[in-house]
């Protein structure tokens, strides 16, 4: 984990994105845990690292951010799921809030859907506004 995590910082300075770090950080941390099919390409750390490498320099730096997202919200990783069947309803679980770790404690029923969670939107919307944070 730690040398894919080296992977991702090189390509982060490589990108001129070493705030994107953070960013990258948590959504390893929710998704530790979680049993993917083939961790080696599902599981955010070599997927982020993927899509990092696939990014080629831009002129305009704004376009490198969009590029990052667009790629990213539409990720495999999005598609797992993982929820809790109570009486009141399912309860799912939100990578992009918590951990996978945390949500699991309580007993879970995971799964791949054909659609990612959160949907894209949501995802570039959470993204744009912790990048805004930490740029500030």
């Amino acid at each position: 984990m730690d040398a894919k995590l080296d992977d991702i910082r090189v390509e982060l300075d490589r990108l001129k994105r070493p705030e994107w770090l953070p960013i990258v950080e948590s959504l390893i941390e929710n998704f530790r845990g979680y049993p993917f099919d083939h961790p080696d390409s599902q599981a955010p750390a070599p997927a982020i690292h993927a899509i990092l490498k696939s990014i080629s320099l831009s002129e305009i730096p704004k376009s490198t951010d969009d590029e990052f997202i667009r790629i990213l919200s539409h990720n495999d990783m999005f598609s797992f799921r993982s929820v809790h069947n109570t009486p009141d309803g399912p309860v799912f679980w939100e990578p992009l809030k918590e951990r996978f770790v945390d949500f699991r404690k309580s007993g879970a029923v995971n799964y791949q859907s054909a659609e990612e969670y959160p949907p894209p939107d949501m995802i570039r919307s959470w993204y744009y506004h912790r990048l805004r944070i930490i740029r500030q």
